[in-house]
């Protein structure tokens, strides 16, 4: 193999997006396939680890990846709770079940996408 074969994709393989939000939406598709079940809770988990990882790599964060620090915020005036527990808390409380929990994420994330800004 050549250098420049190594640098073609191959078929399958997924391009991986330099933005926050492409990430996610990447991850919506097949979220089970990222995060081992279709979960919010294992969702929360996967961020968490990639956080982690690019820390301890020393990468700098992804565009918008701050900006999703606000989500929590706002989930607290979706739902009008002025207490902790973070929005993974917060959505499983009104969504039991997980899959239903992970799409009502998605849902609420595209409405926080456009209504705050960047």
């Amino acid at each position: 193999m050549t250098n420049e074969d190594a640098k073609k994709p191959t078929a399958g393989v997924v391009e991986w997006p330099e933005d926050f939000y492409e990430m996610l939406d990447l991850i919506r598709q097949r979220p089970a396939m990222y995060t081992g079940q279709t979960s919010l809770r294992a969702l929360d988990t996967w961020l968490k680890g990639f956080s982690f990882a690019r820390q301890v790599a020393a990468l700098p964060a992804l565009p918008h990846e701050e900006h999703f620090a606000g989500f929590d915020r706002f989930i607290q005036g979706h739902y009008n709770w002025r207490d902790s527990g973070g929005w993974v808390a917060k959505i499983e409380y009104y969504e039991r079940d997980g899959k239903h929990a992970l799409d009502e994420f998605f849902r609420l994330l595209d409405l926080y996408r456009l209504t705050s800004s960047d």
